[in-house]
């Protein structure tokens, strides 16, 4: 629904942000706007992504399994964290994981299980300290 231009389509792939409002209603009949911005994955868009960060409440990052943590997702959650835009991770792919690269039960987790350490580690090392040192060497 969101890659609309003739080159996303032709490509499979979002080359610029396009955003798209749902209406969502709570438990209690109340409707809120809902807007999802559909980002470009790739470094060279980057900017596309800066700039949408600057407009929302949330950052949902949608993960590739196989890939795992790309520099494209590296330069979103840095800039996640400098903007203090809370993040929801969601991991694509995974049924490829046993489809395409015919990968056993144990060694699909221990994938997983790698690339959430990875994403968790580079979060740790990009997020600032309790004591308000941000560059981690003591010197504040």
């Amino acid at each position: 629904y969101t890659n609309i231009l003739e080159t996303e389509i032709k490509h499979k792939m979002t080359v610029q942000s396009t955003p798209i409002t749902l209406p969502l209603s709570n438990t209690k009949g109340k409707t809120y706007a809902f807007t999802i911005v559909d980002n470009p994955g790739h470094t060279q868009f980057h900017d596309e992504n800066v700039a949408s960060l600057k407009l929302v409440d949330g950052c949902v990052l949608i993960l590739n399994i196989i890939e795992g943590v790309t520099m494209s997702d590296t330069m979103i959650v840095k800039q996640c964290i400098q903007e203090g835009i809370p993040m929801v991770l969601v991991l694509n792919h995974m049924d490829k994981l046993i489809m395409d690269l015919k990968l056993p039960p144990e060694d699909a987790f221990m994938k997983i299980r790698h690339v959430i350490e990875e994403l968790n580690l580079l979060v740790k090392s990009l997020s600032p300290r309790r004591n308000g040192n941000m560059n981690g060497n003591g010197n504040g």
